[in-house]
This record gives structure tokens, sequence and C-alpha cells, in this order.
């Protein structure tokens, strides 16, 4: 994922709850905590909402999971298959009329939160560059919906200086 260009040091992350909501180039949509626990306890009430039974081994599994990516009707076979056949599934948690995956992902986040820390996450999106501004403006009408007003955008930080050196700068 190609993320744009930040020009000011991007401050200290929390210390807990961090729901982290990434979009790739082609529209799709990952999820990713900063905290097993919260990851699993999102993960299991979304499974039960859907009907999905998790096993403990799977949910152990997916508790050292960097971030969640798949279909949730999709998550036993993705587990049953061998590590080096994962690549072969289809990625992007569903965000579409019908099957708003990460509608509920988003709704559940705010409910785990509430419950484990007693107030609601703090939510990043980190957008590739590439991406239409219209898709993410729906991305934060989404949020918005959900009740989660404040936001961080995550980019990648480079430097002011590294990039224009030798450059002329105007400052209109």
């Amino acid at each position: 994922m190609r993320l744009p260009f930040s020009f000011t040091p991007t401050g200290r992350l929390p210390e807990s709850h961090a729901l982290v909501v990434s979009i790739d180039s082609r529209g799709r949509f990952y999820l990713a905590t900063d905290n097993a626990d919260f990851q699993t306890t999102l993960l299991e009430q979304v499974a039960r909402q859907y009907g999905v039974a998790l096993t403990q081994e799977q949910l152990r599994e997916l508790r050292h999971s960097p971030f969640l990516s798949q279909d949730i009707h999709q998550l036993h076979a993705w587990l049953a298959a061998p590590p080096r056949l994962r690549h072969t599934f289809a990625v992007g948690i569903p965000s579409r009329a019908g099957n708003d995956q990460l509608a509920d992902y988003l709704t559940a986040g705010l409910a785990v939160s509430s419950r484990l820390y007693g107030k609601k996450p703090f939510v990043f999106i980190r957008a590739d560059q590439t991406l239409p501004a219209a898709r993410l403006m729906r991305v934060f009408r989404l949020l918005q919906q959900h009740g989660i007003h404040r936001l961080n955008l995550v980019a990648n930080e480079k430097s002011f200086a590294t990039t224009y050196q030798n450059k002329p700068v105007t400052l209109d």
C-alpha cells in the first residue's frame, strides 16, 4: 500500500484500543487493532453475528494475525489452507449493500472498546495515495454514521528537507 507523505511528525499513538481501517488502491478494506484481546473479541462478536463458529485454535491463530482481511464466511477455508496458499484467496472485508461487514466490524469495534476500555477506540485511516477522494469520503461518512467523528489519518513520514532539497518552494 502506498501511503501519502506527511511533512509533520506523527506524534505518539495511543497506548491501547486503536482501530485501523486500511484501504488499498483497489478499494479493498482491511482492519487491524493494536491489541490481541481487542482483535479477538471483535472477531468473535462479528463471527457470532454472522453465524460463523470459530474454534479456540482458530481464534488463537487469528489472534496473531497482523490484520483482518477476509470475508467472515471465508475464514474457515482460509484457516484450513496451508499458509503458502492463503495468498490465493480473495482479500478485503466486504463493504457493499447487502454485505457490509466493514460496518458490522465498526459497530462491534465501538461496543468491544466500550466494554473492554470504557471508551470509544482511537480510529485511524490508512488509504493508498492513489485512492480517489470520493472513495475516501464514503469511508468518512460510514464512520460518522457509526458515531465516529474523530479519526486520525496515517501517512508515511518524509522530511521536508529531503523532499525539497535544492528545489524551489513556492508558498501561496
